[in-house]
């Protein structure tokens, strides 16, 4: 149309013109209007409410469940003492020495940025790898600010890290919810749940005290203690009655005596670690029910800046579990792999936006205190030793402990470090694959109603969750130029309506003129006419093509000629009067070269 644009300025105003011109403009865009708008395409839809189910076969925080759930090739017939605790240590150390490397490589990318904050909702967050394709966002709960304590003048650390529910995973993949997988896909699909369970919580709770300050729980430091000290027999020579200590000034912040309940007892250690080394306090010789253990520091003799630190290098951390139901969990799934996320308010508020959050599903569910698992120390035991925060007891200088005890905070302010972690995040990032096992087939509630703590092959639980998946389906991806293609959609769809109707109407067979090898053969076999002399060589151009034409017959013959629109309908018939009327053709341009060309050739 645009070469030839001389053909459309006469034929495209007439109304065969116009249909023909439609036609082939909806003819052209036809393949990427239906490309657009018909052709499947992966897009989600919006979300929608669903009651999964998920199996569960354990309570919270079992540690013999998560015990015999290790994979390991030694039998119990040949180390029945401690094969099953040499198979965890390992899972530990795995799982927690590579989710903490992980957790530096994200700072050391923010302090190279010089992006670092002091503000925990701008820090980095907790950071754990599952299965070996599903990463693990961890945010920080219950948020609080570094503090100075009035009474003992100590540099407080409390951090809370929220870890989401494993079992949603299971869940995802449990034929019983008939979500379709990327696999079945080709790999191309993917979906996203939002589900309505309570989250895991790890509370580290770090004061930075002095030699003084840490008599009452340094078995070396106190008045009559035998020593050397024994560090493998020390418990035997402890000479006090009262397990509370007779109480001591760090009672109010780590919710230690009577007051606080029955269990809550302050930590001993055996001696003082050396630089750089780190001892534990966990379960071992202490009676059922202890919710907490403890970790005894020691840093350098200066800070990260380098400025010279007297006494106040010494950091004792607590540690805890709870549940909260301040939180979500949002999988996400795709062929490569997934993503795992606690969504939860950070100041354990009900949040009016997170509809999924486990306390719109059960508004009396507890948190903090409450929730907090006696049988959690049971695992740290377990978790610390596999990661040699214990070795400081035999002056071991372990790397993980070095660097551990680097970030203790030992400054006046009341900020944390823009451009480290601090130590009670560092436990909490160490310490969350003992969350995530903790969970992993853990019910989907914060109780557990069966007579037994663990169940073959389990029982199904539902939960409320929001769900959308991605799947093949028409009608566009909702930009906004796709609307136009559905003009083109429907100039298609109305044509072929009135081609269908006309041939339903005209059911003889009919000769298509319109053909080439047709059109050729009427061409030749019609007679010249003089309203398109000088064509023959260059084609048609100006009044050429506003000439009216018209089919016309005689006997079995089928021609063409020119026709005016006040010639009579009545006379001789026109092939006859064509062949007879003298026809003075006007020289083509084509004709004119070659007879120039004849002209000199004769002449040579």
């Amino acid at each position: 149309m645009l070469t030839h644009w001389q053909s459309v300025r006469y034929a495209g105003i007439s109304a065969l013109g116009v249909i023909s011109v439609l036609g082939a403009l909806a003819a052209m865009l036809y393949t990427s209007a239906a490309t657009a708008l018909v052709q499947p395409q992966l897009k989600y839809p919006k979300w929608q409410p669903k009651v999964m189910q998920g199996l569960v076969k354990s309570s919270f925080s079992n540690p013999d469940y998560i015990q015999s759930a290790c994979k390991t090739p030694i039998l119990p017939g040949y180390d029945p003492d401690f094969y099953s605790s040499t198979c965890i240590q390992l899972e530990h150390a795995a799982m927690g020495y590579h989710n903490y490397y992980g957790y530096l490589g994200i700072w050391a990318d923010v302090i190279h940025n010089g992006t670092g904050s002091s503000d925990l909702n701008e820090r980095p967050k907790g950071f754990a790898l599952l299965n070996d394709n599903t990463t693990v966002t961890a945010p920080w709960v219950e948020q609080n600010n570094v503090t100075i304590d009035e009474k003992t003048g100590a540099l407080i650390n409390n951090v809370s890290m929220a870890m989401p529910h494993p079992g949603v995973i299971q869940a995802a993949m449990d034929e019983k919810n008939s979500l379709m997988q990327p696999s079945e896909l080709d790999g191309l699909g993917s979906y996203n749940i939002r589900a309505s369970v309570p989250s895991g919580v790890v509370h580290v709770l770090c004061a930075t005290m002095s030699t003084a300050q840490l008599k009452p729980f340094v078995y070396e430091l106190w008045d009559g203690a035998q020593l050397p000290v024994n560090v493998t027999n020390w418990q035997h020579n402890l000479a006090y009655v009262d397990p509370f200590l007779n109480g001591t000034d760090f009672d109010h912040i780590f919710n230690w005596g009577a007051q606080y309940g029955i269990n809550k007892w302050p930590p001993i250690f055996s001696k003082l670690p050396i630089d750089y080394n780190t001892m534990l306090n966990d379960t071992q010789g202490i009676p059922w029910g202890r919710d907490s253990v403890y970790l005894l520091g020691k840093g350098g003799d200066s800070d990260s800046v380098g400025n010279a630190i007297n006494d106040t290098n010494y950091a004792l951390c607590q540690m805890k579990v709870s549940q909260t139901p301040f939180c979500s969990t949002q999988y996400n799934a795709s062929a490569s792999g997934g993503t795992l996320e606690a969504v939860c308010d950070p100041n354990e508020q009900i949040s009016s936006t997170d509809s999924v959050q486990y306390i719109h599903s059960l508004p009396v569910a507890t948190s903090g205190n409450f929730s907090v698992s006696q049988d959690w120390p049971n695992i740290a035991s377990e978790w610390g030793r596999s990661l040699s925060l214990n070795d400081g007891v035999f002056d071991g200088n372990g790397s993980n402990a070095r660097l551990l005890t680097q970030l203790i905070l030992t400054n006046t302010s009341t900020k944390l470090d823009p451009a480290l972690p601090s130590i009670a995040e560092a436990l909490a990032v160490m310490s969350g694959c003992t969350l995530l096992q903790a969970s992993t087939d853990a019910p989907f509630v914060e109780f557990w109603n069966y007579t037994l703590t663990t169940m073959s092959p389990g029982q199904y639980q539902v939960f409320n969750a929001s769900v959308r998946a991605q799947q093949y389906t028409s009608g566009g991806s909702g930009q906004a130029y796709q609307k136009a293609f559905y003009v083109v959609l429907a100039t298609v769809f109305g044509m072929n309506v009135i081609v269908l109707a006309y041939f339903a109407v005209h059911r003889d067979w009919y000769t298509d003129f319109s053909e080439p090898s047709t059109l050729f053969s009427l061409a030749v076999n019609s007679p010249p006419s003089k309203e398109m002399a000088g064509s023959c060589g260059g084609g048609p151009k100006g009044e050429h093509f506003n000439v009216n034409w018209k089919l016309n017959q005689d006997g079995e013959h089928v021609y063409m000629e020119s026709w005016e629109k006040d010639e009579p309908a009545e006379g001789s018939p026109g092939l006859k009067r064509r062949f007879n009327e003298r026809v003075d053709l006007v020289l083509s341009p084509m004709r004119k070269v070659t007879s120039t060309f004849d002209l000199r050739r004769s002449r040579q």
